[in-house]
C-alpha cells in the first residue's frame, strides 16, 4: 500500500481517512459527582479517626479521602479504601463530613491567605474622550490620538480543579423543562461614528464585544509571535465617548464580555491563535483594569476555543478536546465547579443574562442550566445546527443550517417558524437585531419570513447589541467605529408592501421537470445519477412533472485528456503527513494521464436561473493505493462520474427569486456610518 503525492510542490493535503473520535459525548453517558481532597488548609480533616456506620455495629480506622453530599471515601490504615453513602454513617460522622464540606466551600470563596501570586500593580487608567456634538439623529467624534498606554499584566492565580462535579446527562428523546431565559429591555441611543487611536496592523487580529445598558463596546487588536502585543479600547454608545488605548506586551484575544459590561475575558495567545490562560479585566468608567489570570486550558493540543460569562460569577470554557468547564471566578482562586465533555462542540451560546447555555448535541440542541449543570431541554432536529443565537429578550433561539434558519420558542422548546436564507457558509455570523435576524450581511424579518435588506461592510470586527450593529474598521492609524440601528427605516418601509409568498422561485410542494444531458458517461453512472437526483428532489418536497415550468438540468461533460506526475511517499499508518513533515518522497516519479468530468446542476424558474452548482472531478491531490494497484489504475478509477456528488450537494428547499436573495435593497456601512 503506497501513499501517493503529486509532484506539484507538495500542496496542502486533503486527507481522505476517517479521524478517530477520542472523546465521549457529554450527552450520552451519566457521570457521578465527587468532591476535592482534604488538603492544604483542610488537611486537619484527613487525620486518622474511627468511623461508625448508622447502626453502630461496624467500625473502621481510616482517613477521609473524598466526600460530597452523597458519598464518602475512606482510606483505611491497611491501605485499602472503602465507599459508603453519607446517610449510612453515624450521626457524628455525618456531622464531621458536613463540617468538611462547609469548610471547603468557605475556603473556596475566601481564598488562601498564603497565595504566592500577589498583585504587583494596576494598569494606568486611560482617560475618556467625550464625543463631539450630535445632530440630525447621528453624531461623530474623534478621540485625542495619544500613544497607547503600557499596562501591567493581570496577576496570576492558581485555579482549583480537583473536586469539580462531573456534568450528568442522558438524552434519548426531546424534552423541555427549561425556565424562560431572562432578557433585557430594549435600549436606545443615537447612531454615531467615532475614531479611536486603536491601531491594527495588517497581520494582527481584531475582536469586538458589546454589552450593557449603556452600550459598552470593547475592541481589541492582537498579534502573537516574538513581537506580540495586544491593544484594547472602549467606546460607550450612551455618549459616544472613547477610552485611550491600553497596550499589553503579550497578545490577549478578546473572548467574552459580561452581560452588564463590567468585565471582559480574554485568552493569552501562545501560538496558532490559541492559548490556555484566561485573563479577566474590569471595565470601569475611566478605563480597563486588569484583574487576574488563570490556566483553564489543558496544555498543548487542548487550548481554549470558547470562553463565556454566565450568571452569578460563573465562567464557561470549552477546550480543543471538547472539555467543558463551569468555573466560579468570585473566589480568590478560580474554582472548577462542573466538568464534562461538550459532545464535539467547540463553542456555545449563553442566554442574555447567562443563566442558560445552548450547544449542539449531534443533530439536537441541548440547553443547560448553569446553576446546576443539568440539561433542562433537548430540541430534536434533522441536521446539526452550525450557529446558534439567543434573542436579546431571551424568548427565542435561532439555529442556522445552510439555506435556512429555524426559530424556537424558549418557553416551550417548540419550532416557531423557519426562514429561507441565501447563505450556506458554515461559518457565517448569526445575530439577532431586536426582533430581526442577521445572517452574514443580510437582515431578515422573522415574523414575515422575509429577506429585508443587505448591509455590506468591510468591517474588521463587528458585534450586535439590541437593535444596533457595531462595526469596527481597523487600520495602521486607528480604528473607526460605526454604530447604527438595523434595519433602518427605509428597509422597513420597503418591506411593508411586499407579500412574503411572492419572493420564492420554488418551494416545497411546487413541481419541477428534470432534464439530463450525460454525454458519453457510462450507462451505470447515468442510472445511478438519475436515481440520486430524483430521490433528492422528492426529499426537497418538490414534485416531479414533465410539464412543470421550473426545470432542473443535470449535465455531465468529459474534458480533454491531461497529465499529472506523482511521487510515492511513505505514510504513518492510516495517516498522510502534511507537506514538510515526515519522510521525503521515496518512490519513483510517475506520469499518469486522466480525463476530468464536469458535473453541473442548474435550476431554472421560467427564464431565470435561480441555482447552479458545478464540480470538476479530476486527478486527486494525494491518495493511497490498494495492494498491487498501480498509480495509473487508481487515477483512472477516481476520474469517473460521481453520483455521490449529487447526493451530498446541498440545495435549498426554498429557493428565493434572484431579486430577493439580498432583500429589497442594499446599503453600505463604512467607518463613517450607514450610507445609501
Amino acid at each position: 500500500m503506497d501513499t501517493i503525492h503529486p509532484k506539484r510542490a507538495y500542496p496542502m493535503i486533503r486527507l481522505s481517512f476517517q479521524s478517530f473520535v477520542l472523546c465521549t459525548l457529554l450527552f450520552g453517558m451519566p457521570f457521578r459527582t465527587q468532591a476535592g481532597e482534604p488538603t492544604g488548609k483542610l488537611a486537619s480533616f484527613a487525620a486518622p479517626r474511627t468511623w461508625s456506620d448508622a447502626t453502630g455495629k461496624f467500625k473502621i480506622e481510616g482517613k477521609l479521602k473524598f466526600a460530597d453530599s452523597n458519598e464518602v471515601q475512606i482510606a483505611q490504615t491497611n491501605g485499602k479504601a472503602v465507599k459508603i453513602k453519607i446517610d449510612g454513617l453515624s450521626n457524628a460522622d455525618q456531622t464531621f463530613v458536613k463540617s468538611f464540606l462547609e469548610a471547603e466551600a468557605k475556603a473556596g470563596s475566601e481564598g488562601d491567605d498564603d497565595n504566592p501570586f500577589k498583585v504587583v500593580g494596576e494598569a494606568p487608567k486611560g482617560g475618556m474622550n467625550s464625543g463631539a456634538g450630535k445632530g440630525s439623529g447621528k453624531s461623530s467624534s474623534q478621540s485625542v490620538v495619544v500613544p497607547a498606554t503600557d499596562a501591567s499584566e493581570p496577576e496570576k492565580r492558581q485555579p482549583i480543579v480537583k473536586g469539580a462535579r462531573l456534568i450528568a446527562s442522558k438524552l434519548d428523546k426531546a424534552f423541555w423543562a427549561a425556565k424562560p431565559a431572562l432578557g433585557f429591555p430594549e435600549i436606545t441611543f443615537e447612531e454615531f461614528a467615532v475614531v479611536t487611536d486603536l491601531k491594527k496592523s495588517f497581520h494582527s487580529g481584531q475582536r469586538m464585544l458589546t454589552a450593557g445598558k449603556a452600550g459598552i463596546s470593547v475592541i481589541g487588536s492582537y498579534q502573537d509571535g516574538k513581537e506580540g502585543y495586544s491593544r484594547i479600547a472602549v467606546v460607550r454608545a450612551s455618549d459616544s465617548s472613547v477610552m485611550d488605548t491600553i497596550e499589553y506586551k503579550t497578545p490577549w484575544k478578546l473572548m467574552a464580555i459580561s452581560s452588564d459590561g463590567s468585565r471582559i475575558a480574554a485568552v493569552r495567545i501562545e501560538a496558532w491563535d490559541k492559548g490556555n490562560d484566561v485573563g479577566i479585566f474590569k471595565v470601569t468608567k475611566t478605563g480597563i483594569v486588569p484583574d487576574f489570570q488563570f490556566t483553564a486550558g489543558g496544555g498543548s493540543w487542548d487550548e481554549l476555543h470558547f470562553v463565556g460569562f454566565a450568571a452569578s460569577n460563573k465562567l464557561i470554557t470549552i477546550s480543543q478536546k471538547h472539555n467543558l468547564v463551569v468555573w466560579d471566578i468570585a473566589a480568590e482562586k478560580p474554582k472548577a465547579l462542573f466538568q464534562g465533555n461538550s459532545g464535539g462542540a467547540l463553542s456555545a451560546e449563553l442566554s442574555p443574562a447567562g443563566e442558560l447555555m445552548a450547544l449542539p448535541a449531534g443533530n439536537a440542541i441541548a440547553v443547560i442550566d448553569i446553576a446546576t449543570a443539568k440539561v433542562v431541554g433537548l430540541i430534536e432536529r434533522d441536521n446539526r445546527a452550525l450557529q446558534i443565537a439567543f434573542s436579546s429578550d431571551g424568548t427565542k433561539l435561532a439555529a442556522y443550517q445552510p439555506f435556512s434558519v429555524t426559530i424556537y420558542n424558549m418557553e416551550t422548546g417548540k419550532e416557531l417558524n423557519r426562514l429561507a436564507v441565501s447563505d450556506f457558509d458554515p461559518n457565517v455570523p448569526l445575530n439577532w437585531l431586536g426582533s430581526y435576524i442577521m445572517v452574514g450581511s443580510v437582515v431578515y424579518d422573522v415574523d414575515r419570513s422575509l429577506p429585508l435588506w443587505t448591509y455590506e461592510n468591510k468591517a474588521t470586527a463587528r458585534s450586535c447589541l439590541g437593535s444596533y450593529l457595531f462595526c469596527a474598521f481597523g487600520g495602521d492609524k486607528g480604528t473607526n467605529v460605526a454604530v447604527n440601528r438595523i434595519p433602518h427605516e427605509q428597509a422597513i418601509q420597503a418591506a411593508s408592501t411586499i407579500d412574503p409568498e411572492s419572493i420564492y422561485a420554488i418551494r416545497p410542494g411546487d413541481s419541477v421537470a428534470i432534464e439530463y444531458n450525460f454525454g458519453t458517461a457510462p450507462s451505470d453512472a447515468q442510472m445511478a445519477i438519475r436515481n440520486t437526483v430524483e430521490e433528492k428532489v422528492r426529499n426537497q418536497g418538490w414534485k416531479i412533472s414533465n410539464t412543470a415550468s421550473n426545470t432542473i438540468l443535470v449535465e455531465l461533460e468529459q474534458g480533454k485528456q491531461e497529465t499529472e506526475e506523482y511521487y510515492t511517499r511513505e505514510g504513518f499508518g492510516p495517516f498522510l503527513p502534511p507537506p514538510g513533515f515526515g519522510p521525503r518522497p521515496s518512490g519513483p516519479l510517475e506520469s499518469v494521464t486522466f480525463t476530468p468530468w464536469t458535473h453541473k446542476i442548474t435550476i431554472q424558474c421560467g427564464a431565470n436561473q435561480v441555482f447552479q452548482a458545478v464540480h470538476v472531478r479530476g486527478a486527486p491531490d494525494n491518495f493511497r493505493t490498494k495492494d498491487g494497484e498501480s498509480t495509473q489504475a487508481y487515477v483512472t478509477r477516481h476520474c469517473q462520474p460521481s453520483p455521490s456528488y449529487f447526493q451530498t450537494l446541498q440545495i435549498p428547499p426554498h429557493i428565493l427569486k434572484p431579486e430577493f436573495k439580498g432583500g429589497l435593497g442594499k446599503s453600505v456601512i463604512s467607518g463613517n456610518g450607514l450610507g445609501n
